[in-house]
C-alpha cells in the first residue's frame, strides 16, 4: 500500500509540474505579453490545464480507463474546490501582503495541487469510477 501511494505521489507530481507549466505559461502570456490583467490571466491559465490534468491523471496517474458521467463531474468539483481555496490565497498574498501577482501565483499553485490531489485520490478517479462505466 505505501509503495502504491508513493508511487500515485510520484506520477502525480510529474503531472502537476506539467500542469503547473502550462497553467503559469499561460497566466504569464496572457498577464505580461497581452495585459490582460492577473486575475483575469489565473482563470485563463487554470481553464487550459484543466483538461491536460484530467487526461494525464485519469490514465496515467491513477489508471482509470472507462469514462462516465458521475467522474467527469465529481473531477469538475474537486477541480472548483481547489481552485477557490488557490484563488483565496492568492488574492490574500497580493491584496492583503501586497506580493507581486507572479509570485503570489507560484505560491498559491502548490495549495491546489495537494487539495486536488486528495479528491482526485479518493473521490474521483476509483475503482468504483471504472466500476460505475
Amino acid at each position: 500500500m505505501k509503495k502504491l501511494f508513493a508511487y500515485d505521489i510520484v506520477r502525480y507530481t510529474t503531472v502537476g509540474i506539467a500542469n503547473t507549466l502550462v497553467i503559469f505559461g499561460l497566466f504569464f502570456l496572457c498577464n505580461e505579453l497581452l495585459g490582460a490583467g492577473a486575475i483575469w490571466s489565473n482563470r485563463v491559465g487554470y481553464a487550459g490545464g484543466l483538461i491536460s490534468n484530467f487526461t494525464l491523471n485519469k490514465h496515467w496517474t491513477f489508471k482509470t480507463h472507462k469514462y462516465n458521467f458521475l467522474e467527469i463531474v465529481l473531477f469538475l468539483i474537486s477541480f472548483a474546490v481547489s481552485y477557490i481555496v488557490q484563488f483565496l490565497i492568492f488574492r490574500l498574498l497580493m491584496d492583503s501582503l501586497g506580493w507581486r501577482d507572479g509570485v503570489s501565483a507560484l505560491l498559491a499553485y502548490p495549495l491546489y495541487g495537494l487539495i486536488f490531489y486528495f479528491l482526485c485520490k479518493y473521490m474521483v478517479f476509483t475503482a468504483r469510477a471504472d466500476a460505475q462505466a
